[in-house]
């Protein structure tokens, strides 16, 4: 099973599978493992799918947020 990096604490970061670079998430409905979506989760279109490898979870900017560095 990969290594999962533990989420920053950051609110404008979103989980994504590092091997691939896919859109990843837990879902609860499907044994509450991490799995790799299309789909966009504001419009609830939203459709898990395999592409044959486990996610390996990283966390990057969510689409959307801008990020000033100081």
């Amino acid at each position: 099973m990969p290594e999962i990096t533990p989420c920053p604490a950051d609110d404008a970061l979103e989980p994504y599978c590092t091997t691939c670079g896919g859109r990843a998430s837990i879902f609860t409905g499907r044994g509450g493992r991490w799995l790799h979506y299309t789909g966009q989760p504001d419009d609830c279109t939203v459709d898990p799918y395999d592409p044959g490898h486990v996610p390996a979870i990283g966390w990057r900017p969510a689409p959307g947020i801008v990020i000033v560095a100081r």
